[in-house]
């Protein structure tokens, strides 16, 4: 860095008044004005090109082609693979683009701020424009929505969700529509351990059937939103789309086509042995490739099944008394959820996300649900419940007391699975279908009691 300074007398500068701040070729002149320090130069510092400082802005970008026109949701598969390592604000955009004619856009970033609570932590955002009004929007729960007009007028839904160094898939799909639009809703799947979460939906305005739906030819990219700290490098960041796919039919991407912005230390580059397209920056990133459109044989990844879940209430029900069972927790990572089946372990079957069973009789029943995605797969999910018996775990008999006889009751259904003659929900404490050491370490910390 090169620092000069230039002679500036009382008369030409009577006033402190102006920072001023000029880029020119990759060169930073701070030109500072002082005064009523007759000796005090006119400072000029050049600083030769480095790490990009203070900029503010999207970074780089990949717009797609499907090679159809309109197409009902996007399904994008994506890496990160290391945290951020500054408090700047990062966006990674997942598709931004139009849907029923109005635009909108939706991703992850780093620093998202509930203004209910306080909190700023990593999240997703989902945005439509052309509308202030909320009641086009439905925040899942643990989320809450946002209307403004400083990038013209909008309506968004923001929720908290700690994203990490993971393989994700995120969709927007079609919901429902009533006299007003569409409703779309945006998915998040943990591909590293099978989680998911549920940002919310945001309504669109009807339109014509030609036009419905979600248009070809928009884009992924990335955005520096804000800085953390004022004057430090762009932080180092990599990222990677790995698929992306239109409707349930899973159409590929035909093709890609890069660019960037006037930011620096920013890469973009095809891997072929992964067909991955990596975005990378930091200070020390050197842009190596230069943009244009990258061809693409991406082949949707194999099937995977749904994920079956269920919970019951009440917790101990009694004979007579109607049970609640919900399926609303079942997932499936790639598709969707299309039928639900329940065997309620009494000689009842039932169909349905949620049902309403009652048992006649008391006892333990093991309750199965079989849930089947939208390509045929399918996957089982077991349970005990038991009826009008103690309310406590490992109170066998029921008086209240867990003692020696309990002890004895237990140690008959010890290594019993769910659906054995000797198995006994009250000694299964963890409820995962196996009377095993676990629930011995839970049945000893409760004796005596």
């Amino acid at each position: 860095m090169l620092v000069r300074f230039e002679g500036c007398s009382r008369r030409a500068w009577p006033l402190l008044k102006l920072l001023l701040i000029i880029t020119v070729s990759g060169v930073l002149l701070i030109v500072l004005v002082a005064t009523f320090i007759p000796a005090l130069p006119l400072l000029i510092v050049e600083a030769g090109p480095g790490p990009p400082l203070g900029e503010i802005g999207g970074l780089h970008y990949v717009w797609w082609d499907f090679g159809t026109d309109n197409f009902e949701s996007p399904r994008i598969y994506v890496t990160i693979y290391n945290e951020p390592d500054n408090d700047d604000g990062l966006y990674f955009q997942m598709y931004q683009g139009r849907i029923n004619d109005v635009g909108f856009y939706f991703g992850l970033q780093t620093r998202l701020s509930n203004p209910n609570t306080g909190v700023t932590a990593k999240g997703l955002i989902f945005s439509r424009w052309e509308t202030r009004d909320l009641s086009n929007v439905r925040p899942a729960e643990g989320g809450w929505s946002q209307s403004a007009g400083y990038e013209g007028d909008f309506v968004g839904i923001r929720k908290h969700y700690e994203w990490t160094n993971h393989s994700y898939q995120l969709k927007i799909a079609y919901v429902e529509s009533d006299e007003v639009g569409d409703w779309y809703g945006v998915w998040i799947y943990d591909l590293d351990n099978s989680g998911q979460d549920y940002l919310g939906s945001i309504r669109f305005p009807s339109i014509e059937p030609s036009e419905w739906g979600i248009e070809n030819g928009w884009v992924t990219w990335t955005e520096l939103y804000s800085k953390g700290i004022q004057q430090t490098p762009i932080p180092n960041w990599h990222v990677s789309t790995d698929g992306i796919y239109a409707s349930e039919q899973m159409i590929p991407a035909l093709s890609g086509t890069s660019a960037y912005s006037d930011i620096g230390h920013t890469d973009i580059y095809y891997e072929e042995s992964t067909k991955r397209i990596h975005f990378l920056m930091g200070p020390e990133v050197v842009r190596e490739h230069a943009p244009g459109t990258i061809w693409l044989s991406w082949t949707p990844p194999a099937n995977q099944p749904p994920i079956a879940l269920f919970t019951y209430s009440p917790e101990n029900p009694a004979a007579n008394e109607d049970v609640t069972f919900d399926a609303s927790e079942s997932y499936n990572p790639d598709g969707e959820v299309v039928s639900y089946e329940w065997n309620f372990g009494d000689g009842n079957t039932s169909s349905g996300k949620v049902v309403t069973h009652t048992y006649s009789t008391v006892g333990d029943y093991a309750v199965t649900l079989i849930v089947t995605d939208n390509d045929g797969a399918l996957s089982a999910y077991s349970r005990a419940i038991m009826v009008g018996g103690a309310v406590r775990k490992g109170d066998f008999d029921g008086d209240g007391d867990i003692d020696f006889f309990d002890f004895v009751a237990f140690a008959a259904c010890y290594g019993s699975i769910l659906g054995s003659a000797n198995y006994r929900v009250i000694g299964d404490f963890d409820e995962d279908g196996y009377v095993d050491l676990y629930d011995f370490v839970d049945f000893a910390a409760v004796y005596g009691t």
